[in-house]
C-alpha cells in the first residue's frame, strides 16, 4: 500500500474487518482506534508499521498471518 503516512487512524464504527495489507508499510502510523464490533484483522494489515505503539484490540477479534509483523 502506498499510504499517505498518517500518524493516527480511526476506523468507522461500521467496519467489521480490515483488509489484507490495508496499512502495510505505513511507517509513521503510531495509534489505531478500532471499532468495538471489529471481528477480523486480515493478513499483513499492519505489516511493516514499525512505529505502531497503540491499538485497541477487542477480545475475540481474529488476527491474520503476520498482521503485525515488523
Amino acid at each position: 500500500m502506498n499510504c499517505s503516512q498518517p500518524k493516527t487512524i480511526t476506523t468507522p464504527d461500521s467496519a467489521i474487518y480490515l483488509l489484507a495489507s490495508a496499512f502495510e508499510s505505513c511507517t509513521n502510523l503510531k495509534i489505531v482506534q478500532l471499532p468495538k464490533d471489529l471481528r477480523v484483522i486480515k493478513n499483513w494489515t499492519f505489516y511493516r508499521c514499525t512505529n505502531l505503539k497503540t491499538i485497541n484490540l477487542k477480545e475475540g477479534c481474529s488476527i491474520g498471518e503476520d498482521a503485525f509483523y515488523k
